[in-house]
């Protein structure tokens, strides 16, 4: 393959995005990858010049194969709770 071959394509965002990345393309020339949009990542696929989100919040896609079955996954944030035991006292 020569660079003169080789071309950029902007891809199109999901409503509310302001940054896309491509991570994985397919035979078919669908594209998966995520875009950020309220500070979360969406899993997005593009095909026949759209985005679609696939994932919703905090997800991301990291491969799509032939049979255009795509991998993924989900950001869980666990927040522990602390507890505080003690007195208050009053002077």
């Amino acid at each position: 393959m020569t660079t003169e071959s080789l071309s950029l394509t902007d891809l199109p965002r999901i409503a509310g995005a302001y940054a896309t990345q491509a991570n994985a393309l397919n035979n078919s020339a669908f594209i998966v990858g995520y875009s950020v949009s309220n500070g979360s990542a969406h899993a997005t696929l593009w095909r026949d010049g759209s985005a679609v989100d696939i994932g919703g919040a905090d997800t991301f896609a990291n491969g799509i194969n032939d049979s255009d079955q795509i991998v993924g996954y989900r950001q869980v944030l666990r927040l522990s709770r602390t507890r505080t035991c003690g007195r208050m006292m009053s002077t």
